[in-house]
């Protein structure tokens, strides 16, 4: 049976990342990457865009889509 290495960031994988699955032979262990979830928290600069759209979530943007559109061009 040939060896396997992995590339270093895999060892790097937390827990919390990874799902083991009982089969009727042997438990498997899959990586979870459709939680769409970090280990390390909403960055800074996220946490300020979000409080700072806050401020306003009672009204809808007139220029919202303008706006998105630039952004991407």
């Amino acid at each position: 049976m040939a060896t396997v290495t992995p590339h270093p960031g895999v060892l790097r994988i937390r827990p919390h990342m990874i799902i083991a699955e009982e089969g009727d032979e042997d438990t498997h262990i899959e990586i979870n990457i459709a939680s769409n979830e970090s280990a390390h928290g909403p960055s800074p600069g996220a946490l300020a865009a979000g409080l700072k759209a806050m401020q306003s979530i009672e009204r809808y943007s007139e220029t919202a889509a303008t706006t998105l559109a630039h952004a991407i061009a």
